[in-house]
């Protein structure tokens, strides 16, 4: 392996990639899935549920909660 440039001509790592970005940081791991119908199955789940089980599988936190109003994405119409 050889030594990488170190000067006036060396390309910082994001010049090289302009589009990687930061990873997602939901503060939930229920929102990744190993595959799209786990994803589905959990939301459906989530969705489906009332009162204390909404609460438990939610896991709200200071930011959120299960009532928490939120502005639509844009392009899409609030519920």
């Amino acid at each position: 392996m050889t030594d990488a440039p170190d000067g006036p001509d060396s390309l910082e790592l994001d010049e090289l990639m302009p589009w990687s970005v930061r990873p997602l940081r939901t503060g939930r791991s229920w929102v990744a899935g190993p595959d799209p119908a786990a994803l589905r199955a959990r939301w459906e789940r989530l969705a489906a549920a009332e009162g204390a089980e909404q609460e438990r599988l939610f896991r709200p936190s200071r930011s959120r909660t299960p009532h928490t109003a939120v502005a639509a994405l844009p392009g899409r119409s609030g519920r």
